[in-house]
């Protein structure tokens, strides 16, 4: 049996366990808090709101002169969240031109033919190539002409927009002793077949760029011949010009 003082010295002890316990739980939980308050910050993109974040995070957490945490300027935490609204303003004005590609594709009767997706600013448009090129061939038919003048219509209308066409070909192997070497001399020789005729309608050459990938990134397995002739296309990847002042 434990005397007393035993046992009040037993108590003593348990209680330093159970303090040390609490002391770790309440800095865990000063840690959550403070990412959750970044997190939400960095959301909600105002200036004021994001500064005020700061600055409580720092004040929970003890910062001050000589802290081992570095305080975050003015300057550099509007820089972070000027870059955050610029994004997301991008971001919002490539989907509003994307809403207006699928609008103009519909008023030229082209909504079968040209597809396309917008992701983190970047606008993916595709065209199966057998609409533009006979099999197995890089000259550019004349009812592809056609198309392409519908796509020069469109990218007349953004200068904001650089352009790089991307030509895809399926699994399947070029003809042997044929013009072209292999898939990637026919993606390459249709992309820029397909530049060049953009920059006879007008495109200006500095906006535009041309780029061959052969049976890389296919759209669906190489295992049908209908989803082969899926994977032969030809995308138009639009991403704005970003134009920064050099300080």
């Amino acid at each position: 049996m434990l005397d007393r003082k035993e046992r009040q010295k037993a108590m003593e002890s348990d209680g330093d366990d159970h303090a040390i316990w609490l002391i770790t739980t309440s800095d865990l939980s000063l840690l959550l808090l403070a990412c959750f308050v970044l997190l939400f910050s960095m959301s909600s993109v105002e200036k004021g709101m994001f500064s005020d974040s700061i600055n409580s995070v720092q004040q929970a957490l003890g910062v001050g002169e000589g802290s081992r945490i570095v305080r975050l300027k003015d300057e550099k935490v509007g820089s972070v969240v000027d870059e955050v609204m610029y994004r997301r303003q991008l971001v919002e004005a490539q989907n509003r031109l994307y809403a207006e590609v699928r609008l103009f594709a519909q008023s030229r009767g082209m909504s079968d033919i040209l597809t396309g997706s917008s992701e983190d600013g970047k606008i993916t448009l595709n065209m199966p190539a057998g609409v533009l090129f006979e099999p197995g061939n890089d000259s550019i038919t004349p009812e592809g002409r056609k198309l392409l003048q519908h796509m020069y219509d469109l990218f007349v209308r953004h200068p904001d927009q650089d352009i790089n066409v991307r030509g895809f070909t399926d699994s399947s192997p070029t003809a042997p002793g044929g013009r072209f070497r292999d898939n990637w001399d026919l993606s390459s020789a249709r992309a820029i077949n397909v530049l060049r005729t953009l920059l006879d309608m007008g495109i200006d050459p500095h906006r535009i760029t041309a780029t061959g990938l052969a049976d890389m990134n296919p759209l669906f397995p190489n295992t049908t011949e209908e989803n082969r002739a899926r994977n032969r296309r030809v995308e138009f990847v639009l991403e704005r010009q970003i134009m920064r002042d050099n300080k």
